[in-house]
Order: structure tokens, then C-alpha cells, then sequence
């Protein structure tokens, strides 16, 4: 895994390692909860029927909110990764060594994977089949269970935020300290 980096000529100490890795986690965690709330708010403003679901029961709709919003608004759109073999992937020949672009945001919006997948859903029950964490080594470290910290995160904000109306929440969004979450 701790591979030679070419420029230097030797791999990572484990302090290097543990200081980058840190470094990834703080600022990853933190640049795609602050995308993935924003997009959250957006998504519950365009639905009010999907609010107000929330409302009724934020325990059982909060774990799928989290997904769903990972789903349709995946804060890291895209990485890019080097292919490790010849592949053939839906008809097109993909060489070793090629660059490729991983799509995360279209995965997510697949119809192949998911039903009414531009839809957004607190009833779906396919929502765990999301790739915005990754998938195999290329895995995110943050927990994804219901009762991981995304739902410790989001759960204070949107149970505090359950006696607001579409119309409050859309106001309290267009305050200048949060213009992108309005476009």
C-alpha cells in the first residue's frame, strides 16, 4: 500500500503516512458534509412532500435522507483512476494504463441500478446501492451505517428544522452566507 513515490525515491514513513492520511480525512469529511448538507437542504426545498415525510418520522426516513442526498447530490462527482488491465466495459475497449474518469453522480443516477433513479425518494428501497464512497481499495474511510456520523451530523440540524415550513427553510438558505446552496 506505502508504495515508493518516484520523486523521492522511497515510500512514506509511517509518520508522513498517518499525517496524510489524517490530513485527507479532515479535509474530505468536511468539504462533502458541507456539499452533501447543502444539497440535502436544496433537495428538501424542491420537495416539500419529502419534508414533510421527514417530519412525520425523521428515525425511520433520517438514514435514507443521508443516502439519498449521497445518491443524487454526491458531493465528489468524480475521481480520476488509472485502469490496471485491458477491459471492455459496455463496448468500449479500455487499454491498461488508459486514465479513466469515474463518474460517481452518473452511477448514482443509473436506471440500470436503481428504480426512478432521478427521483428523489425517502421511500426508496434500493438506496444502499450508492458508489459515492468508492468501492473496493478505493473505498472511503467514512462510516456509512445508519447510525454513522452522517446521520450524527445531520440528524441535530434536521430535527431542530422540523417545525419549519419549505417556504422558512428556502428564506433561512438565502441568507448571503449560504448563496450556493440557491445557485
Amino acid at each position: 500500500m506505502n508504495t515508493a513515490i518516484p520523486e523521492w525515491g522511497r515510500p512514506l514513513t509511517n509518520e508522513e503516512l498517518h499525517a496524510e492520511m489524517m490530513a485527507d480525512t479532515f479535509v474530505g469529511g468536511s468539504e462533502t458534509t458541507t456539499n452533501a448538507l447543502s444539497g440535502g437542504v436544496r433537495l428538501l426545498i424542491e420537495h416539500p412532500e419529502q419534508w414533510h415525510l421527514l417530519k412525520s418520522e425523521p428515525e425511520k426516513y433520517l438514514p435514507v435522507l443521508v443516502e439519498e442526498v449521497l445518491r443524487l447530490e454526491s458531493p465528489v462527482q468524480a475521481l480520476f483512476r488509472t485502469a490496471a488491465v485491458d477491459l471492455t466495459l459496455h463496448g468500449v475497449d479500455i487499454k491498461a494504463g488508459s486514465i479513466i474518469s469515474i463518474r460517481y453522480g452518473a452511477a448514482n443516477r443509473d436506471d440500470r441500478m436503481f428504480h426512478n433513479a432521478e427521483k428523489f425518494d425517502l421511500e426508496r428501497s434500493d438506496y444502499r446501492q450508492l458508489v459515492s464512497f468508492g468501492h473496493g481499495v478505493h473505498h472511503c474511510l467514512a462510516p456509512r451505517s445508519p447510525g454513522g456520523s452522517s446521520c450524527m451530523v445531520v440528524g441535530p440540524s434536521w430535527t431542530a428544522w422540523t417545525t419549519c415550513t419549505p417556504r422558512q427553510l428556502e428564506r433561512f438558505c438565502n441568507r448571503p452566507q449560504l448563496q450556493p446552496l440557491t445557485h
